[in-house]
């Protein structure tokens, strides 16, 4: 069971001259590639990825959006998340210009491909993602904070697993 990873989090996004729209739910991870993320009411939703393919379900418009997780990993903030990147091939590494004052240790990662900027905040003694914001280049931010960290425990494979909802829309996106 190593390699996984269960928490709480918190999801604020806030897009310039937007009003900041925020959710919460709890979110796992396993290696490799495996993650699911369960957004409690009102925003209720799921996003499973099974390594393979990745399904983002939005319960009020009863929709699926299906990628196959090599599209998703064009997001270098993705691949990241999915465990999939790879730090020191795919990120610059600085530390903050001025400390955050909040206890935890901070690292700006920006991509050397270009992208959205990700900045993280560690827990000192764990070194556990306790916050991680990410920052388009058009300004918009996504910031999650996660608690009740609890790493290496027993995952079962089928909470990776996404059946689609009876009478759900599928949207499959074209490659650009």
């Amino acid at each position: 069971c190593s390699g996984s990873l269960q928490a709480n989090f918190v999801e604020t996004l806030s897009s310039p001259g937007g009003m900041p729209h925020t959710r919460k739910g709890k979110v796992y991870f396993k290696k490799v590639g495996r993650m699911r993320w369960g957004f409690a009411a009102p925003s209720q939703g799921t996003v499973v990825s099974d390594g393979k393919t990745v399904y983002d379900y939005e319960q009020d418009l009863n929709q699926v959006v299906e990628l196959p997780v090599s599209k998703a990993l064009k997001s270098s903030a993705t691949a990241f998340l999915l465990g999939l990147g790879n730090i020191r091939r795919d990120f610059k590494a600085a530390l903050p210009a001025a400390p955050s004052g909040d206890g935890l240790t901070h690292v700006i990662l920006t991509p050397k491909g270009g992208g959205d900027t990700m900045e993280l905040g560690l827990d000192p003694k764990s070194y556990d993602i306790v916050n991680f914001k990410l920052t388009s280049q058009i300004g918009g931010v996504t910031e999650l904070k996660f608690s009740d960290i609890q790493t290496n425990v027993a995952l079962k494979d089928s909470l990776f697993r996404f059946t689609i909802p009876d009478g759900a829309d599928i949207v499959r996106p074209q490659e650009n």
